[in-house]
C-alpha cells in the first residue's frame, strides 16, 4: 500500500511540472520560432543584387589567343556590373561577397590578330546552388588581340636646330643617346611604322652641359599608332655638350731653382701668343675647371737658361694640368730677367770621386767656367771653397778603358738656397782596364 501511494505521489508531481503555465508557454515560444524559420527559409520571397566593378579575369593562359602567342593592347582592365538573384537572406548574407563572382571573356573564337567585341560570362564559386547570376553589364567588351613584334629603329633627331647659346658659350655637339631604339607592338601596327622621331625643345638659352630630354613620335603610312611603346624609353636623353669662354691668369712652373730665390720678382713671363692670360673654351661641366682662376702652361728648367736681360724659350708642355685636354700642344715664353738681383760668377771647382772601384778611374782635377747664379744679396754668404764636381756614377760603369768624358753634377753647400748652377758639365776621364 504505501509504495502505491508513493508511485502516485511521483505521477502526480510529474503531471504538475507540464501543467505548470511558464513552461508550457516557453515550450509553445519555441516550436513557434522553429516553424517560423522554416516557413522564412522555404517561402521568403527571392530578389536581386547588384555587385558593381566585378574585376573581369584576363589571363590568355591555355585560352585560344594565348596560345596562338597573342596579348591584349590597349585597355587590358575591364570592370562589370553583375546581378545575382536568390533567396533574400542568401543574397544578402554579409558573407557573398563579389570575391565569389568570377567574370570571364569567351575567347574560342579569337584566333586571329585583331580587335573583337567579346561576350562576358559570369559564374558564381562557392555559393549556394539556390543563387543565380541574372545578368552581367556590359555584356560585351572591346579588345585588341595581337602578336607582340619587336623592331629596331635610328631615331631622327628633330627640333635640334632650333635653339639660341648663352653669352660666351658654343655648342661643342648634340648627340642622342642612345640613337636607337627598339620598338614593340602590335604586329598590325608595326607594320605601318615609317620611322620613330626624337623631338627636343629648347625653351631657353643654352647655357651648360645637360642631358636634354627628348619626346618620341611614331611616324606611320595612313595609321593613327596607339598601342606601341619603345623598351627603356625613360633612358633617352640628348646630350648637349657645351663650352664657356673663360680667361685664365697663365703661369709657367719652374724646376731646378733653388727655394730661395724669390723668382716672382726675379722673373717675369710672358706666352709669347697669348700674353700673360689664356682665353680658352672649357667644359661647363668640370668643376674644377670652372673653379679655377690660373693654368700652368707648361715648366721650364731653370738650369738649361742662358741668362741674358730678355729671351724667349719654348716651355715644355705640362701635361699634369687639369686643361690638358684643352691647351695647345706647346707654347713659347718670353722671359724677362731682373738681373739687378742676381750676380754671375764663373769658377773652377775640384772633382771629388769617392765610389766603389775609385782606383780604376784618373780625373782632371778641376771643371773650368762653372757659371753660378747667386742672389745679390747673399753672395757673401757663398762658401765656393766647398762646391765640387761629383761624376755620375752609372755613367762611369759604361765607359770602356780609356780616354772619356763624363758628366758631373756641380754640388752647392748643403744649406745654399740661394744659388743654382747654370747649364750642365762634364769633365775628363781615363779608365784603367
Amino acid at each position: 500500500m504505501a509504495d502505491k501511494e508513493l508511485i502516485a505521489g511521483r505521477k502526480k508531481e510529474k503531471n504538475d511540472i507540464f501543467s505548470s503555465k511558464p513552461v508550457i508557454f516557453l515550450i509553445s515560444l519555441f516550436f513557434s520560432l522553429a516553424i517560423w524559420c522554416v516557413v522564412s527559409m522555404y517561402e521568403t520571397p527571392e530578389t536581386d543584387r547588384v555587385f558593381q566593378d566585378v574585376k573581369v579575369q584576363m589571363n590568355l593562359t591555355d585560352t585560344v589567343p594565348g596560345l596562338l602567342d597573342m596579348t591584349v593592347f590597349g585597355t587590358n582592365e575591364f570592370y562589370c556590373d553583375v546581378t545575382v538573384n536568390g533567396k533574400s537572406y542568401l543574397v544578402n548574407d554579409t558573407s557573398f561577397t563579389s570575391d565569389k563572382i568570377i567574370v570571364k571573356p569567351k575567347l574560342e573564337d579569337i584566333r586571329t590578330p585583331g580587335i573583337y567585341e567579346v561576350e562576358l560570362t559570369a559564374q558564381l564559386i562557392n555559393a549556394s546552388a539556390e543563387l543565380s547570376v541574372v545578368s552581367v553589364e556590359p555584356k560585351y567588351i572591346t579588345v585588341y588581340f595581337d602578336t607582340a613584334v619587336e623592331k629596331e629603329f635610328d631615331l631622327i633627331l628633330v627640333g635640334a636646330d632650333d635653339y639660341t647659346v648663352a653669352e660666351n658659350c658654343v655648342i661643342d655637339s648634340m648627340t642622342l643617346r642612345p640613337s636607337t631604339v627598339l620598338a614593340v607592338g602590335p604586329s598590325l601596327e608595326m607594320n605601318y611604322i615609317r620611322e620613330i622621331r626624337a623631338n627636343v625643345s629648347f625653351s631657353e638659352p643654352i647655357s651648360s652641359t645637360t642631358q636634354h630630354p627628348v619626346t618620341l613620335e611614331f611616324v606611320a603610312d595612313g595609321k593613327t599608332i596607339n598601342y606601341t611603346t619603345v623598351k627603356e624609353q625613360e633612358n633617352l636623353y640628348l646630350d648637349v655638350q657645351v663650352s664657356i669662354e673663360k680667361t685664365y691668369e697663365a703661369k709657367v712652373d719652374f724646376v731646378n731653382a733653388p727655394e730661395g730665390l724669390d723668382l716672382e720678382n726675379l722673373i717675369s713671363c710672358s706666352l709669347v701668343d697669348y700674353g700673360k692670360t689664356l682665353t680658352l673654351y672649357v667644359p661647363t661641366e668640370s668643376e674644377s675647371l670652372m673653379a679655377a682662376d690660373s693654368i700652368t702652361v707648361g715648366r721650364i728648367d731653370m738650369s738649361a737658361i742662358a741668362f741674358s736681360s730678355r729671351q724667349t724659350v719654348t716651355a715644355e708642355r705640362y701635361n699634369r694640368s687639369i686643361f690638358y685636354d684643352v691647351l695647345p700642344e706647346s707654347f713659347e715664353v718670353s722671359l724677362t730677367l731682373n738681373t739687378d738681383m742676381l750676380v754671375e760668377q764663373s769658377i773652377s771647382v775640384p772633382v771629388v770621386y769617392n765610389g766603389e772601384n775609385s782606383q780604376m778611374y784618373t780625373f782632371a782635377e778641376t771643371v773650368e767656367n762653372v757659371i753660378i747664379i747667386c742672389d745679390a744679396e747673399k753672395v757673401l754668404s757663398l762658401d765656393l771653397a766647398k762646391i765640387y764636381a761629383q761624376p755620375n756614377d752609372l755613367l762611369l760603369n759604361k765607359l770602356e778603358s780609356g780616354e772619356q768624358t763624363v758628366d758631373v753634377l756641380i754640388v752647392l753647400p748643403g744649406d745654399c738656397d740661394y744659388a743654382w748652377v747654370a747649364g750642365k758639365y762634364s769633365t775628363a776621364v781615363t779608365v784603367s782596364e
